[in-house]
């Protein structure tokens, strides 16, 4: 399956059992996404062309063809393109899968609608075994986004992904 977006291209290679495996490509001047964590999940980024700037629980790095990164589960961490002007790929894997797959699917269809506050909730609340967002503390997060869900799919706000 591939999942496009704006300056974004996934091409997830397997979704099932215990690896969610992918190859990421970001185009040059590629926008970080929020700090976020995942609290069950190990992630790690082999880089194939050009170059990655990561922020991991606070520290910067810029990783470069041939590098690799491991972060694991708990780590704060954002991700984009070091470069504004050359794409950027890497082998990205996600253990155990989970349900990434399809929080990947649903963040990809938001991005190309444009984001707004209830889909973004409906998607934090759904996958929250996924994925938290590193700020507001998540206490806040379980709160609002568990009041902000039902409302979104009321307003046909929910997550678009497959449910195979």
């Amino acid at each position: 399956m591939i999942l496009e977006a704006p300056n974004m291209r996934l091409e997830l290679l397997r979704t099932k059992g215990e690896v969610l495996e992918m190859i990421a490509t970001y185009g040059g001047g590629s926008k970080a996404p929020p700090a976020h964590f995942h609290p069950r999940q190990q992630e790690r980024f082999d880089v194939l062309s050009g170059s990655f700037w990561f922020e991991v629980d606070g520290r910067e790095r810029v990783l470069k063809k041939g590098e690799s990164m491991v972060i694991a589960p708990g780590g704060v961490h954002r991700i984009r393109n070091a470069s504004l002007d050359e794409p950027a790929s890497m082998h990205w894997e996600t253990r155990p899968a989970l349900r990434s797959a399809q929080l990947f699917e649903a963040l990809y269809a938001m991005a190309n609608k444009g984001p707004d506050l209830l889909t973004v909730a409906a998607i934090a609340h759904e996958f929250r075994q996924e994925m938290v967002f590193a700020a507001p503390p998540r206490l806040v997060q379980s709160c609002v986004f568990g009041l902000l869900a039902p409302l979104a799919k009321l307003l046909g706000k929910q997550p678009e992904y497959s449910r195979e």
